[in-house]
Formats: structure tokens, C-alpha cells, sequence
């Protein structure tokens, strides 16, 4: 904080207009405000810290109402009430860089000039992005000091600098480190658009017709008396992919053919019938298609059921060579093509009109594509356990990585409960391997606490003093 004493600015002293102009008083009021630094915290106060990020809007366009509710009303009435309680108070700046919707953003302006990414080349799209990023960052850092927010300027941060990126980086380490999360393979959201990965959060459900299909699967040992099994699908393209015929349990209907084996139409693999209690009796005809690799509930009973998984679409959306007949075109001509063989075959017993609510990327609007990743294919995409790190790491020829052992160890075919989390970095080039870790010279150089990365200090401070307990907006403390 400055220690020159700085009068108001005369328009603030000396406006005596009956009605308030915000135009004739604010920009200066807050131009001496900052100026004055009043919104630095004092390193020399005593007291105990309260300290506030700002939730960092993207720079993707301008702010809005909401942004104005939290960032200019709740957010900045709390740092200003713990300022004059005579607390030394930081709410700190920033902007996020956004980096899917960014994209997506850069790329329709490009195709307003009929300009592709792919035509621009790595290199040449990446100073396409950071000139929208330079055109945006000052426009959203206008906003917010036309809302009166007392951020500390001084500590503006941005997500794409290289002390952010790092900051990132050595979380995950640790996190890796000790335990708290690994790699495996998972289903996952797979946008065929912008080549990425995505969670739950940035998926969404719109109503759309489509056909369903009521496709006949024939018995690989047929009896007498043996009624037909008939499977109604809206994606008959991913039937090669099929591993097995799920049926409820307490289904009276199919419970005498638990066991019993069927063909799978156009590439007849003899799959089994299984028990699950995640079928649901009423849809259909009660009997469900196993394709794990290629619906996130398929997986979760391919998991307890030991089922492999086969991958008929690849990342690009075209048929791959597991698709047998079908491998080649992309997955829409695909599915044509199915519905013609299983014709041709009389393996289609009906086609039906379906309103139902089907899954898209909510940046792009392209519909989802689940598919099972595997690690090293997978960017951005950690998984972090819900349950804690269970107990002493364990070597063995399954585990080469001495990852920690149950829940949170190497994968097994039961059901694992975790939360899938997309990142803007490939973490399978970012984790060592247990037995290729940091090096010390570059682990003992890592902040001890992360605040040091997000709240830097002072040029002159050559060594980072322990940082005291920071206040949080819920009224507790944080260590």
C-alpha cells in the first residue's frame, strides 16, 4: 500500500448535483481508489488474513448479470466488511482461460472466413486463441472496475501462465504421490467436435426423435418352445460391439434363460444372457444389449460382471476395424448399414418413432459419444477416489506401478466409485511412474503451500514467510 496520502479526485469532492451521475463520479473514484491501494493488503498488519479468489470468470466474452450479482454484490460486501473491520483483506483478480468453449469460440470466427483449425496449424491457431484472450481480458477487467469490486490488481492472475500451469502440475504430483488419485480406464463423455473429453456438469439433454429398433437376437443352441429374443436399440451400429444379453432377475419372463447363450446379429459372437438389476423389465421387452464400450451403464455392468469391452467407434466417429462389416464409415452411415444387413438377415423385427432425451456437449451441441479410454489416449482426465488412501503402498506383478492397493489401487472388475475429472492438461505426460519420480532438485525447489503460487509475494521478500490461517467466506479458518 502506498504511503502517499492521495486527496479524492475534485469530481468526487465536488459533485453537488442533485441527481447522481455514475458517469461523472465513478471511474475516477475508483481510478484513486486503486491508485491509493486501498485494496493491497498491509504485509506489516497483525492481524488475520482474510482471503478471497475471485470465482475467475472466462475469456469468452463479456460479463453478465450474474457475474455482477456475485462478483460486485455478495463477493466484494464481504472483503469490504473484513477491510473495515481493520483486517488485512485480499480479494484477488483473475481470469480463466476457458479453454474447450475458447476454442469453440475461435474456431466459429475463423469459419466465418471459411478457415479451419486444422487449416491453421497448431502453432498458428494457438496465436489465434491468445489474440482473443488479449482482446477479452481487458474488456472483463473494465467490467469489474465499473462494478466498484476492490480487488488487489496487483496480483491479477491468469490460468494459462506458466506459474499457474506449474502450480497445477506439482497439485497432481502430490496428489498422485501420495495415493489420492490414479489412472485407469474409464468411460468417459467424448466429444466428437472438439477432440476432448468432458464432465458430467458440461453435459446436457435435449428431446430428439429417433428411430428404435426391435432387433431379433437368435438363440445359439435353439429349443422348442424357445421364445423369440427380441432387443429394442436406438443405436443398432454399436450391436458388433454387443458382449452379452442383460435381463432383470426377478424378470419372470427371461429368468428361465439366465445362462443360455445368443448370436449377436451381423457378426454372431455367442454372447451369454446375464441377471442385472440395473435392467429396467418395462422398457422394450425387458431384455437389454451389454455393449460397454459404448454406453456408461453397459460399463458399470460389463464391471460387475467381468465383461471385456469392444470398441466399434473411434475418436473421430468412424467405425473401426472391430466393427467387422460395419468398419469403415463414420457412425451415422454406419448405422444405416446395420439397419440394412439386419434386414437382409429378417433380424429386424420392427422400427418404431422414440421421443427421447439424448446427451450432447453442451459448448458445441454435438451429441455424445461415450467410449472407454485408455489412459495414455485420455486427455485431461484424472480419477480421484471418493474414499481416503487406504493404507500402505503394495508391489506386485499386477500392480508394476506400486499403485496403493483397493479402491484406489489397480483396477478390478467390481464397481469403483470415483468422479471423473476434466482438465486442461494431459496428465498421463504429467505423472510419473512410481519408480521415475521428481527429480530433488527440482521437487525441493515446489512451493510447500500453493498460496505462495497464487498469492506471490513481494519482489523483496527472498523467502516466503509461513503464511498465517486465512479466514474463510464461511467464517472458518483454513490452516
Amino acid at each position: 500500500m502506498t504511503n502517499e496520502k492521495m486527496d479524492p479526485p475534485q469530481s468526487v469532492a465536488s459533485f453537488n448535483e442533485k441527481n447522481y451521475r455514475p458517469s461523472a463520479v465513478e471511474q475516477d473514484l475508483y481510478g484513486w481508489w486503486e491508485r491509493s491501494g486501498f485494496f493491497t493488503p498491509d504485509e506489516d498488519n497483525p492481524g488475520k488474513p482474510f482471503v478471497m479468489m475471485l470465482p475467475l470468470p472466462n475469456v469468452t466474452g463479456d460479463l453478465h448479470l450474474g457475474h455482477a450479482l456475485g462478483f460486485g454484490g455478495y463477493e466484494d460486501l464481504m472483503a469490504r466488511w473484513h477491510r473495515m473491520r481493520g483486517e488485512p483483506t485480499l480479494y484477488m483478480a483473475g481470469t480463466d482461460h476457458a479453454g474447450i468453449i475458447a476454442q469453440k469460440v475461435v474456431e466459429d470466427e475463423l469459419a466465418k472466413n471459411e478457415i479451419g483449425r486444422a487449416d491453421l496449424g497448431r502453432e498458428k491457431f494457438l496465436a489465434e486463441m491468445w489474440k482473443w484472450m488479449d482482446h477479452y481480458r481487458p474488456r472483463i477487467e473494465k467490467q469489474l472496475r465499473l462494478l466498484g469490486c476492490s480487488l488487489d490488481w496487483s496480483r491479477r492472475n491468469f490460468t494459462m501462465e506458466p506459474a499457474k500451469q506449474r502450480a497445477v502440475r506439482t497439485h497432481f504430483i502430490r496428489l498422485y504421490k501420495r495415493g489420492h488419485l490414479y489412472r485407469a480406464d474409464r468411460i468417459v463423455h467424448w466429444c466428437l467436435r472438439c477432440q476432448t473429453t468432458y464432465s458430467d456438469l458440461e453435459s446436457e439433454h435435449v428431446q430428439r426423435a429417433d428411430s428404435l429398433y426391435y432387433v431379433r437376437y437368435p438363440w445359439a443352441d435353439a429349443r422348442e418352445g424357445d421364445p423369440p429374443l427380441v432387443i429394442a436399440t436406438t443405436r443398432p451400429e454399436t450391436i458388433v460391439a454387443d458382449v452379452a444379453v442383460a435381463v432383470h432377475p426377478d424378470d419372470e419372463r427371461w429368468k428361465p434363460f439366465i445362462g443360455r447363450e445368443v448370436l449377436v446379429p451381423i457378426i454372431e459372437r455367442r454372447v451369454k444372457v446375464i441377471a442385472d438389476e440395473a435392467v429396467d423389465p418395462k422398457f422394450g421387452t425387458g431384455a437389454l444389449k451389454i455393449t460397454p464400450g459404448h454406453d456408461a451403464t453397459d460399463f458399470e455392468i460389463g464391471q460387475r460382471h467381468g465383461l471385456p469391452v469392444i470398441t466399434v467407434i473411434d475418436t473421430r466417429g468412424y467405425m473401426t476395424p472391430a466393427a467387422g462389416p460395419l468398419a469403415g464409415p463414420d457412425r451415422d452411415v454406419g448405422r444405416r448399414m446395420a439397419v440394412e444387413m439386419l434386414k437382409e438377415r429378417g433380424l429386424l423385427v420392427k422400427e418404431e418413432r422414440l421421443t427421447h432425451a439424448v446427451g450432447v456437449h453442451d459448448r458445441c451441441k454435438t451429441v455424445d459419444e461415450p467410449l472407454v479410454m485408455k489412459s495414455a489416449d485420455r486427455p485431461g482426465t484424472v480419477l480421484i477416489p471418493e474414499t481416503g488412501y487406504p493404507g500402505p503402498r503394495q508391489s506386485s506383478p499386477r500392480n508394476p506401478d506400486h499403485l496403493p492397493p483397493g479402491p484406489i489401487g489397480y483396477p478390478t472388475t467390481g464397481p469403483r466409485q470415483t468422479a471423473a475429472v476434466p482438465l486442461f492438461y494431459r496428465f498421463h505426460r504429467i505423472l510419473p511412474q512410481r519408480h521415475n519420480p521428481v527429480p530433488q532438485s527440482e521437487s525441493a525447489q515446489l512451493p510447500t503451500r500453493l498460496f505462495h503460487w497464487f498469492c506471490p509475494l513481494p519482489a523483496r521478500a527472498q523467502t516466503p514467510p509461513q503464511r498465517p490461517a486465512c479466514r474463510t467466506a464461511s467464517g472458518g479458518t483454513n490452516p
